[in-house]
Parts: structure tokens; sequence; C-alpha cells
């Protein structure tokens, strides 16, 4: 349970080694006496709300005095952990010291921030309060133009953000890292597996594993730069270990960061087909790199994006945050991009990957492509081929916890096939992100009918609410329930003697008790002969493009004619498109922002101190 009174919520602490110029976008300074006279009249006591989430329910309580919010709790809630933390710890002690509703959310964790808003509005209204005047009181940010000198910038808080900040700054610069959104590091949350070689022993079956699974008919995976991050993968797990790393070796023999209670409790409510959820790491990962940016001086601006680079020549010379708070400039000789990618800007996708405009995205909301685009202007070359990162195939488009795992939704007893109707791929392919490339299509998104029958549709535990959104509209699920396989394949507009004859020869294969076709284990070959029928459609759901500026090996972003951009690197998402094939194959997103973002670091902090 988390308290914020009003005794406690001076003494509080933010992260650890946030500057006090960072932190909830638009802080309040306070309401004004006549906004806050307005919503005297409560009748004191501790009222009791609930609020939707963004994975369940938030529960808390607010008491009241004769005219003022005073204390709130929150009782119980099953929110991202890694994310929802600060929401707790900002949103009521703001309610409370402005006593107003109309305090921003963090962005990052909007709906977490709407769900404590609307349940303190629900204790408001219960006490006898008007919540719609509390939403409208104003609340003032103080605005001040600032200047920082710094060695190193790094852009972006992310995983590879802060392996590069931290070696950044454990060579000695002196390091500011600026993130746009008001939380760290989302995106890794939903990652937890990750190639590794913990002893100079190990470097070659790395070397050979990562090549092996980064399946290629393309010019990359550039083995070059492959060889290189395994060559430093001893000294990457050094470092992780001195930053509080804790693992187990999980999924083909990858490590696994072990989970914390909260990752533990968020997977309770998940339900897959075939599969357990998968517990993941990357939240107390990230808790330990946070911990470590303090212990290394790193000075962290949140809520701080980039709108401009500054160049002195054609070598960059820092960057400009023009915040709500006002300008903030850092000015530093190395900056260094790991902002992720650009799939929350559908021109910059249309642009750079137009096989994903109409593909669904679970890319973090900041990853705007701002950075890159400014990169560009600057002089950078990208990448011609940017390749979209493929994760689970989801029923429920919008559900992120399930979204989240490598697992897929559908039950692998189904028959999956494409938009026409034909079955191209195993149904528990070990690797989903192999499955993406069967579903791809230029006119709609990404994705793949299961069908089945009543008994296989039963392991799908929210099929009647598919079903009912269907029925209601729903602008993305598409579920559809039919007596005949013919009736079934109208509703899903594919042929009809094209779906007939793939389920014959399907049932054919369940009969033989072997998928001579692609594989499929013997466990789930369950033959699918009488109605009625059920057909849903499954959404590859993309975690990121991978592509970004071109950098050398050093990861200095370069030009088109192959020369650097003196001061500008870039790792991480930012620049991937050198480390896998034809595909994203999975467990290699971990390792390139960790040991890219442990390189780059080291790099642009011998350059700020030549």
């Amino acid at each position: 349970m988390s308290t914020i009174t009003r005794r406690n919520f001076v003494g509080m602490s933010g992260i650890a080694g946030i500057a006090a110029a960072a932190g909830f976008m638009g802080v309040a300074t306070g309401c004004t006496q006549e906004a806050a006279a307005e919503q005297s009249g409560f009748k004191p006591g501790t009222y009791r709300a609930a609020a939707q989430g963004m994975a369940g329910y938030v529960y808390l309580s607010t008491t009241f005095d004769e005219s003022s919010i005073i204390d709130i709790e929150i009782l119980d809630e099953n929110q991202s952990v890694g994310i929802c933390e600060e929401v707790y710890a900002t949103i009521p002690a703001n309610v409370i010291d402005t006593q107003s509703l109309g305090v921003d959310v963090v962005s990052g964790a909007t709906l977490t921030s709407y769900a404590v808003i609307d349940a303190i509005a629900d204790c408001v209204s219960q006490a006898g309060g008007d919540a719609d005047a509390m939403r409208k009181v104003k609340i003032p940010v103080e605005v001040q133009d600032e200047e920082f000198s710094y060695d190193v910038v790094v852009v972006g808080a992310g995983l590879a953000g802060l392996c590069t900040a931290i070696e950044a700054a454990r060579e000695g610069a002196h390091v500011a890292l600026v993130e746009k959104q008001g939380v760290l590091g989302t995106a890794v949350f939903s990652s937890g597996i990750t190639y590794i070689a913990p002893t100079p022993d190990d470097v070659e079956a790395m070397y050979a594993k990562w090549i092996e699974n980064a399946v290629t008919t393309c010019e990359y995976p550039t083995v070059e730069r492959v060889r290189d991050l395994c060559e430093a993968s001893p000294e990457v797990m050094e470092f992780l270990v001195d930053v509080g790393f804790e693992y187990s070796v999980g999924l083909n023999g990858n490590l696994m960061p072990t989970a914390s209670t909260g990752m533990l409790r968020n997977n309770i409510p998940i339900r897959l087909g075939s599969k357990e959820p998968l517990a993941k790491g990357g939240e107390a990962l990230m808790r330990g790199l946070e911990a470590a940016c303090a212990a290394n001086g790193v000075d962290v601006f949140m809520n701080t994006g980039v709108t401009k680079f500054i160049l002195e020549g054609d070598a960059m010379a820092g960057v400009v945050c023009e915040t709500p708070r006002g300008v903030k400039t850092y000015r530093a000789s190395s900056v260094v991009l790991c902002s992720g990618d650009y799939g929350r800007n559908p021109e910059m996708v249309k642009t750079y990957s137009p096989e994903s405009i109409h593909d669904i995205t679970s890319t973090g909301a900041g990853n705007t492509g701002t950075c890159m685009e400014l990169a560009i202007e600057a002089g950078a070359a990208v990448y011609e081929s940017q390749q979209p990162m493929s994760g689970s195939l989801a029923f429920e488009p919008e559900n992120k916890p399930v979204c989240g795992q490598p697992f897929d939704q559908f039950p692998f007893e189904c028959m999956l096939v494409d938009y026409h109707g034909e079955r191209k791929v195993r149904e528990d392919a070990p690797n989903n992100h192999v499955q993406h490339q069967y579903f791809m299509d230029p006119d709609r998104p990404c994705a793949g009918w299961a069908i089945m029958d009543e008994a296989v549709a039963r392991k799908v535990w929210v099929m009647d609410e598919l079903l009912l959104k269907t029925e209601k509209g729903d602008s993305k699920i598409r579920a559809y329930k039919a007596d005949t396989i013919e009736e079934l394949a109208k509703l899903i507009e594919v042929d009809a003697s094209t779906l007939a004859s793939q389920l014959d020869a399907y049932n054919a294969l369940c009969e033989s008790g072997e998928d001579t076709a692609f594989g499929k284990e013997a466990s789930f070959l369950t033959p699918m002969k009488e109605g009625p029928y059920y057909g849903v459609l499954a959404y590859s759901i993309i975690r990121a493009i991978a592509g970004g500026v071109k950098t050398n090996g050093d990861f200095e972003v370069i030009r088109a004619d192959g020369q650097p951009i003196p001061g500008l690197y870039a790792a991480g998402i930012s620049s991937s498109r050198e480390y896998w094939g034809d595909y994203y194959p999975g467990a290699m997103a971990i390792a390139l922002c960790t040991h890219g973002g442990y390189l780059a670091g080291k790099n642009a902090a011998a350059h700020a101190k030549a």
C-alpha cells in the first residue's frame, strides 16, 4: 500500500538521482486560494473507490476534513510494475498539495494516471464535493530557461540509454541523461531474455548462436559488428553484475533477468492459449540500472524531450529541449542517441518501413522518431532496410500485458491461416517472430486467422468477450462463430473452398499423428471435424522497427560517405539493422541495448575527454 499525506509529501524523494528540474511534467506550484475555497464543504471521513487502469482496477481511499483532501491511500492494484510507481508517488501528492483534480498525468503511464484521478474524483463525489469543478482548477507551472554543461548527453532513458550513461560516467565523464517520458525504460519491461557470454570461454558459443539464429538472405547481419558485441560480452556481464543483475538460464539456454515480486503479480491475470505466461525480469534489471545512475553521478532529467541539435561546424555541441517548464539547453561534446524507434510516427513509418504502415505497434508512446529526424538533418545516413520487430500474435491488440508476452494468445491446437485462408506455418513455432513473415499484407495489419472448433475455442478464456466485442463493432477485435466451415469462411472473408480444403488437409495430418507440412508437435494435432467453428484474427504485434541511423563499429553516426558526424553516437534500436538478417529472431534486443550501450558510452566518454 502507498500512502500520501500533507505531512509526508514535503519530505518525499523522487526517483534516485533525478535532477530537481525533472520528474512530473508540469509539477504543481499550488492553486489559488479562491480556487481552493470553491472546493470547501466536504463531509469529513474516508471514502473508497476504484477505476479501470492499464491492467485491471486501481483501488484507493481518500480522506477529507471539512474543506480539503488530507490523505490518499492506494489500497490494491495490479498495474504495470516499474511504471505505476511514479504515478502513485506523484499524482496523489499533487492532488493533496493543490486540492485539484486537474493535475497532469505521468507521460508513459497515462491509463494508470487516469485511473488514480478518476477514483479520487469518485471519492470527492461521495464526500459531497464537486469533482468537475476540481478538475478545472488551474495549476500554474514555473517556467525557467536553463543551460547546462556536460561532457556527454545521452538521449533516451531506456535500457541502452541507461547502460550508455552509466558506462560513460564510469569512464570519468560528466553525464546528463534526458528522457521525454515521465517513466524510465518502459519497452524493456516486456523483455527478459538475452544472449550473453558470462566468461571469455563463452564468447564463441554466443557468436555461433547469434549467427545461426540471424537467418538471412540479405547483406545483414554484419558479422564484424556481431563479433564486436560478443567479444565485449564478458565485460558487459561484469558491468551488469556490478549493478545488481540477477539471472537464471531461461528459454533456449539464454539468460533471463530474475523477475521481481511485482512482475510475478502482474502475470497472475494473463491467460494464454497453450503456454504459461513468462515472468520477465526486464523491470528488475532497469531498477538496478536506475540505482547505478545515481551511484555514478548521472543527472537524469525526465519529461525533457530533445527538439533541436546544437552543431558547431559539422560537430555536435549539445541538444535543446523545449519543455512546458522552459527551454533547457544541454551543451556537450558527445551526444548519444538511445531514443528508440519511430513507430509512433506514421509518416516516418510510411517513408522508412512502408510494409509496416498498417501494423499494430506496442512501441513506447514517446517513440516518434524526433531524434532520428534531427540526425538526418545533421547529415546522418539511414539504413535502406528498416525492419519491423515482431512480438506475439494476439487477439487483443490493446491488451498490453498479453501483447508483451513472447508466446501467442491462441491455442496451438488451432489451425492458423493467412488472409487468403491458407496455412503457411506451424502454430507452435518455437519463435513467433518467424510467423510474422507469413502474414504480412500490403493493405492490412499483419495478422492471421486462428480457426478452431468448440473444444479448442474453449481454451481461449476470453472467447465470449471477443465475440461480444465483435458484435458491438469493436474497431480491431474480430471473432466469429458459425455452424459450418463454409459459413465461417464467409464471415472472415476468405474463399470457402480454400478454407475447407486447408482444413481437410490439416485434419488428415492430425489423424496421421505427424505434421509433415510444417512440423507442429504431435500433442497439438487435434482434428476439427464438427461445428460450430470459430475464427479469431490474431494480430502480429510490432515491438519496434529496427534500423535507424547508420553507425560505424565505434557507434559513431555516419554520413552517406561513411564519415562520422563528430561527437554524435547512437546505440540500441536507434541504430540496429546490422545485427540480424531477414527478420528479428528474438532474444537479441536486450543484448544489443546492453552491449551497444556499454560500448557507445565508453567511446562517447573517450571522445569528450580527448
